[in-house]
């Protein structure tokens, strides 16, 4: 976790005793064992919400399925970006960043979305290495203004019209 200076209040409701005061708040949260041997890793970055899945040596990596409860309907894009219809409009989760740190340098790894039979979102890869940590870093472009109320954040999230969950 990486801790940031401020904190927050939560002065929700008539009833001082549910107020939150003082909350910590977090640049960088890590959820471990998502999936056995697969970490999640949720931060912020260019008011986005990114989130990355972090593979450990020999783990298996097809572990990852997503889906996304809430959505009208998920497809994928001609750039293998999933697109899930919601009441609200179309969100869009970009295609992975998939790497490896190998001897200092990071080398990308192949990696598009998949949606299998029962309507999961899967992480096809190219070769990699698997005695060495592989990172799987999708990008959901979402914006400040969906944050505030109308969403629950867990790993994949959207607005809680269309939340994703590991499946």
């Amino acid at each position: 976790m990486a801790p940031l200076p401020g904190r927050v209040n939560y002065l929700l409701g008539r009833d001082p005793q549910q107020w939150r005061r003082g909350v910590p708040t977090y640049g960088r949260v890590q959820l471990d064992q998502v999936y056995p041997g697969i970490d999640a890793v949720l931060y912020g970055r260019r008011s986005q919400l990114e989130y990355d899945f972090v593979v450990a040596p020999h783990a298996d990596a097809s572990a990852i399925r997503l889906r996304f409860e809430g959505g009208r309907s998920v497809r994928l894009d001609r750039n293998c970006d999933v697109l899930i219809s919601t009441s609200s409009g179309v969100i869009r989760q970009r295609r992975p960043l998939s790497y490896q740190r190998i001897a200092g340098k990071r080398r990308l790894v192949t990696s598009r979305y998949s949606i299998d039979k029962a309507g999961s979102v899967r992480v096809e890869l190219g070769r990699y290495d698997p005695s060495q940590p592989l990172v799987i870093d999708p990008v959901l472009p979402f914006y400040a203004t969906y944050v505030g109320g109308s969403a629950a954040m867990s790993p994949g999230t959207s607005p809680s019209t269309a939340q994703a969950t590991p499946t």
